[in-house]
């Protein structure tokens, strides 16, 4: 595991790896199928599809409607933060005349 290796302790991924807060375990669910759900988007910066929050729901066993919407508000409200902050760090990009 990575944290166990001394190098990669004192490197500069380790610096946000360790600064990342502590989270709830029940909000720490969400994170998960938030970031396992990134790679269900069709395009770059799109949406991710209803259809992907719906089938990890179903296999995650929320059956529940409540708990659906919640979950799904959840995703939906994360995808949302990370497409603004991705979208707004192309357009600083774009207008230096780089693109990282």
């Amino acid at each position: 595991m990575l944290t166990s290796d001394a190098t990669w302790r004192e490197s500069p991924q380790a610096d946000g790896f360790y600064a990342r807060p502590d989270l709830d375990e029940a909000l720490s669910f969400y994170l998960k199928a938030f970031l396992d759900l990134c790679a269900d988007r069709r395009e770059g910066l799109a949406a991710i599809p209803f259809t992907a929050i719906a089938l990890y729901a179903e296999r995650a066993g929320i059956d529940d409607s409540e708990d659906f919407d919640r979950f799904a508000g959840l995703v939906r409200a994360l995808d949302s933060e990370y497409l603004d902050i991705t979208n707004r760090k192309l357009n600083r990009a774009t207008a230096r005349g780089t693109r990282r």
